[in-house]
């Protein structure tokens, strides 16, 4: 008794912390299957809901595949890029329904999945979601309440610019929760770009943060914790995110063996009509996986 009356104590707890508010945007109202196995989700249509981030929301896209369902693709946007950018702006939607996976689109705006605000975060960047937003909420809560990225199931995690970062954070952090990942002109490691704009906004000035620019928020200081293999894209002519931030990646992997892919496109650049033609690499990707 005393332990039915703790659990929903916690419960309440948890659902006064994330309020959902559920949104149809298809022809068909929003539903949820009474019969749940490990390995599906107890969702069946495109859902919007909306997540608390201190005295603001997120909004999260969810949308379903059109075939049977295979796995889930958290999908990270840049920084300053709404989510649907990745719908509008490239092949991804289709192509991942028809292959069965759904997708989830959180709206990071300028985050760059940084564990935490720092003191010396500028002030028109501290309310911007954490890594450890995803991590608590996006993750907790979609297991609790859809049914979805649970560890019996295949879940991929895929980001570009900042949210290739971040997509390698939720790999690291997050190991029985993926099976591989994907980063697309991505960005790693902070102290090798000591003036970096997005890097001394966040983490303030490298040479008074070394630590937490090489270490608390460097992912390739725990590489060799990685467990799942990695797609990695970049564009040469990039001129946003250098592509050395890349091969440092990939060369990283391949200390540990960790049999990942590096393909570096000599014409690309560091714009949406490159990130659309590697969509179909990552998905090829996913599902060798």
């Amino acid at each position: 008794m005393v332990y039915r009356l703790i659990s929903v104590f916690s419960l309440l707890v948890f659902f006064l912390h994330i309020k959902c508010e559920q949104k149809n945007f298809g022809s068909e109202p929003f539903k949820i299957k009474k019969n749940l196995s490990d390995i599906n989700p107890s969702i069946e249509n495109d859902t919007l809901i909306s997540i608390k981030n201190g005295d603001k929301k997120i909004d999260v896209k969810i949308i379903f595949p059109s075939t049977e369902f295979k796995g889930s693709i958290i999908v990270l946007p840049g920084w300053n890029h709404p989510y649907s950018y990745w719908i509008d702006s490239t092949s991804l939607s289709e192509t991942a329904s028809h292959n069965g996976y759904l997708l989830i689109l959180p709206n990071m705006k300028k985050s760059i999945y940084s564990a935490k605000i720092y003191p010396e975060t500028r002030k028109d960047w501290q309310e911007e979601a954490t890594r450890a937003w995803v991590n608590n909420y996006i993750i907790t809560f979609f297991q609790k309440e859809f049914n979805l990225l649970l560890p019996s199931q295949k879940n991929y995690v895929l980001g570009l610019s900042t949210g290739g970062r971040g997509a390698l954070f939720l790999a690291l952090e997050n190991s029985s929760v993926f099976i591989a990942g994907a980063s697309l002109s991505g960005d790693f490691n902070p102290s090798n770009f000591p003036n970096d704009i997005l890097y001394n906004g966040f983490f303030g000035s490298y040479l008074n943060n070394k630590i937490r620019w090489e270490k608390d928020e460097n992912p390739l200081e725990d590489i060799n914790q990685l467990e799942v293999p990695f797609y990695i894209g970049h564009g040469l002519k990039d001129r946003v995110v250098s592509v050395k931030h890349s091969i440092l990646f990939y060369e990283s992997l391949d200390k540990i063996k960790q049999k990942s892919i590096l393909h570096i496109d000599s014409l690309a650049r560091h714009n949406f009509h490159y990130w659309s033609s590697e969509v179909d690499n990552v998905i090829d990707f996913f599902n060798s996986q």
